[in-house]
């Protein structure tokens, strides 16, 4: 058994993203323990408010407040990438990051920086991959920014 945590999160200007992970075993409360420990390493290295989270237990059987930043807005993203024991890779991306997590080229993700350790370090040890295999490495992470939609 597997449960799958989702969060939606809203930035400052009021725009709203929703991301989701699964989690090693039944997890049942959405704010405390594995839950609790990964929104607060996730809120760390982002400038988002989490104004919901839900726990879906899934069968694998069968198949706060925004603060301030320098982001630009929620298409600005972080992108972490992770390898399984199987060797399955997965990406997980997250709006509003910090510019403190990223190396001098802002671009790339500082492993070294503490609240991006924290983060690697509860993935490592509460997520898994979609195949059901426990994730096992950081690969690499980067700074991703969405292009605009142009209206005509």
């Amino acid at each position: 058994m597997a449960s799958e945590l989702q969060w939606d999160f809203r930035d400052g200007k009021g725009d709203v993203c929703k991301t989701s992970v699964w989690l090693a075993g039944v997890v049942t409360d959405p704010s405390g323990g594995v839950a609790g420990t990964l929104r607060t390493a996730l809120q760390a290295i982002s400038n988002l408010a989490l104004f919901r989270a839900a726990i879906i237990p899934v069968d694998e059987t069968d198949a706060g407040a925004a603060v301030a930043g320098d982001y630009e807005d929620i298409g600005d993203k972080v992108v972490l990438e992770f390898q399984d024991a199987s060797g399955a890779t997965h990406t997980y991306r997250f709006p509003c990051p910090k510019s403190t997590i990223f190396q001098a080229d802002q671009v790339s993700v500082d492993p070294g920086d503490p609240a991006v350790a924290a983060l690697i370090t509860a993935f490592l040890n509460n997520v898994k991959g979609t195949g059901g295999a426990n994730l096992t490495t950081f690969v690499r992470g980067w700074r991703a920014r969405n292009n605009s939609r142009r209206t005509r």
